[in-house]
């Protein structure tokens, strides 16, 4: 069978039941086909209906078609090569973090949050088809960011003092990794400032302290331990390992042999 698109096609995935295949193309332009190609669904990018099961949509929004979170990400990602973009979504999908560099040339890096109803991955095309802004924005060198699995913090690294920081020599801190990660949240307040490297635990005990609440982005993968001798975890590298949604299981490949590891009840 075939179907000719608006644009050229750079992602298709099918959904979780297995009867609906989501297109992507180059003129952000998004379908939803049946396994015969005939349209479902057709329309800009930005308004593909397709979300992860955890993800929350807006009642009044039209239903939408259920992919892997992976997929979706792949989707709302298919445009963003070269952007000099990452983003963190929160498991509802209603927060989102992002860590924007410069595409050319000298500028400045930053790390924002969206949210509430930040749309999840649907959000990088929010943030160029319709002009709305973060819930906060912090200027910083060579940045990374992740935001906890419930949206309640940004947990960031980087040079706050040296926000054009891109290139070698811009920033010493970047340059050798002297570091400090910050822990913000929803507001844009600094919650904890610590020792790049240093104990993830400690860290969520201290949030822990002044807050009420944990770090569950860092609780689902450091908060119990699997064991790893040296010749695996040199055999397992991230990409081959893998933390089911609630953190709990910790899929791992060795050689031949496929480990799934449980969290202690």
């Amino acid at each position: 069978m075939f179907f000719k698109t608006v644009g050229t096609p750079l992602s298709a995935r099918f959904d979780l039941r297995g009867d609906t295949i989501a297109v992507v193309t180059g003129a952000s332009v998004g379908y939803l086909l049946s396994p015969r190609l005939s349209v479902r669904w057709s329309g800009k990018l930005g308004d593909l209906p397709v979300k992860w099961p955890s993800q929350q949509l807006d009642p009044s929004e039209a239903p939408a078609f259920e992919f892997s979170r992976e997929d979706v990400d792949t989707l709302f990602g298919a445009l963003l090569w070269g952007r000099g973009v990452a983003d963190s979504v929160s498991d509802d999908g209603q927060w989102r973090a992002v860590v924007g560099s410069p595409f050319r040339g000298p500028g400045t890096s930053s790390i924002e949050l969206w949210g509430p109803g930040a749309g999840g991955y649907r959000g990088r095309q929010k943030m160029t088809d319709d002009g709305s802004r973060p819930r906060w924005i912090k200027s910083m060198g060579c940045p990374s960011a992740d935001l906890t699995r419930d949206g309640q913090f940004v947990i960031a690294t980087g040079d706050p003092a040296h926000p054009n920081a891109f290139k070698l020599g811009d920033s010493a801190a970047c340059d050798t990794g002297d570091l400090s990660t910050y822990v913000f949240d929803r507001d844009g307040n600094t919650v904890v400032t610590w020792p790049h490297g240093g104990n993830s635990d400690e860290m969520s005990e201290a949030v822990f302290r002044l807050t009420g609440k944990r770090l569950a982005f860092l609780e689902a993968v450091s908060s119990w331990d699997v064991s790893l001798d040296a010749d695996e975890a040199a055999r397992a590298p991230e990409r081959e390992r893998r933390f089911s949604p609630d953190g709990r299981m910790l899929l791992t490949s060795r050689d031949r042999e496929l480990r799934l590891y449980r969290a202690p009840q």
